[in-house]
């Protein structure tokens, strides 16, 4: 979520950097590098920030759904067969099911194969 927020606030801070760079008589005559510089330093890390901030909550989302079903089916979690199902590895698989279980979403004794 701090990925998701950062990258917004990049986000909007670039169209703040051009405005100030525009009426700053200091900077006269270097605008479109300054420009340029505030895309690559402002607007492009937010984009990628919030890109894959909303990946990984997506991703999260996906994995805490399909383990709580499979707990309520089996009443254990199957990481090879979440994996398979969240097209994701299962070691991500299972990073995020201890996340969730640190959380308190998953309950911490279930048993994860």
């Amino acid at each position: 979520m701090v990925r998701v927020i950062i990258g917004i606030l990049l986000i909007l801070t670039f169209p703040l950097a051009i405005v100030g760079f525009l009426t700053e008589p200091e900077y006269k005559g270097l605008e479109a590098l300054y420009i340029i510089g505030s895309f690559f330093f402002y607007f492009i890390p937010g984009a990628l920030l919030l890109y894959f901030g909303r990946k990984y909550l997506k991703n999260r989302s996906l994995v805490g759904e399909l383990s709580l079903n499979m707990i309520r089916e089996k009443g254990f979690i199957e990481a090879d067969i979440l994996a398979q199902r969240a097209l994701l590895s299962e070691i991500r698989v299972r990073e995020i099911v201890e996340k969730l279980k640190q959380k308190g979403i998953i309950p911490s004794d279930v048993n994860v194969r």
